[in-house]
């Protein structure tokens, strides 16, 4: 069992990873990264029924967020592939499932689909204390991964480097298998 000093000690010195696309980044780059997402309802709903939350807290819901990543590269190298192009299929009546792109787990033309070269897709590194993170208790049982942080506040320019980008000739498996390489190479295990 790690002892909460271990665990406060690796958040620290543990990055933050967030996937975008290339046509944001020269924004970006100029203005930081900005809380731009609500909570989204089906986590709301989680958020009241097993952790209790207040159903008549408007503005908990309301609120603005910036989500990342830690030590788990693969979940935005897949919000990534969404943002940079209509690869995401579209379920609801105005959702995206994140989790049904496009080579995730998809057909061959869909591993061998390749992307706009002037959208491409790639994922932003931060230090940890580039904004005020706390974990995102909806976790696994919602969202994706317990590693999921949220933060109120934005993450400056100077803060923020490219981790990795697609290049312009990369297939959707190919730059899903690049990201699987440096998640190997950083020790960060078992990933999406």
């Amino acid at each position: 069992m790690v002892n909460p000093f271990d665990r406060a000690w690796d958040l620290v010195k543990m990055p933050i990873y967030h996937g975008t696309s290339a046509k944001h980044l020269p924004g970006i780059l100029r203005e930081g990264l900005k809380p731009t997402s609500t909570i989204p309802d089906s986590h709301a709903r989680q958020l009241i029924e097993h952790y209790g939350y207040d159903e008549d807290d408007d503005e908990l819901w309301n609120r603005l967020y910036l989500y990342g990543v830690g030590d788990k590269l693969m979940i935005p190298a897949k919000y990534s592939i969404l943002g940079s192009s209509s690869g995401g299929r579209w379920v609801g009546t105005n959702q995206r499932n994140p989790f049904q792109l496009y080579g995730e787990y998809g057909d061959k033309k869909e591993q061998d689909r390749t992307f706009d070269p002037e959208n491409l897709p790639l994922i932003l590194e931060m230090p940890y204390d580039s904004a005020d993170w706390e974990d995102y208790r909806v976790g696994g049982d919602g969202f994706g991964d317990d590693n999921w942080m949220i933060s109120e506040t934005g993450v400056s320019p100077e803060n923020l480097k490219v981790f990795a980008q697609a290049e312009p000739d990369m297939t959707v498996g190919q730059y899903l298998e690049m990201i699987r390489n440096k998640s190997e190479e950083l020790g960060y295990g078992e990933d999406i």
